[in-house]
């Protein structure tokens, strides 16, 4: 037996805008820089154990402190320039 769903316009309409807005909020990654990065394997294990603290992988690791290094650099020229 087949079953059939009757969609009234206005139920169509919200479906169609709250499916235009789940779009409008998608964020699209940035493009990415590829980076090659020699490290000693000691401070690897270090970030790796890092990271696996933090549910990331290296490379996020690596990024997240990158970021934060430079917002405290970005607000320590802040502050010397009042």
């Amino acid at each position: 037996m087949a079953t059939h769903v009757w969609f009234s316009m206005a139920a169509h309409k919200r479906q169609r805008k709250l499916t235009r807005d789940f779009r409008e909020l998608t964020i699209v990654p940035d493009k990415k820089k590829s980076l090659l990065l020699r490290i000693n394997t000691e401070l690897w294990n270090d970030l790796n154990t890092w990271a696996k603290d933090e549910l990331r992988s290296v490379n996020a690791q690596i990024e997240y402190i990158l970021r934060a290094e430079v917002h405290k650099r970005k607000k320590r020229r802040r502050s010397e320039e009042d």
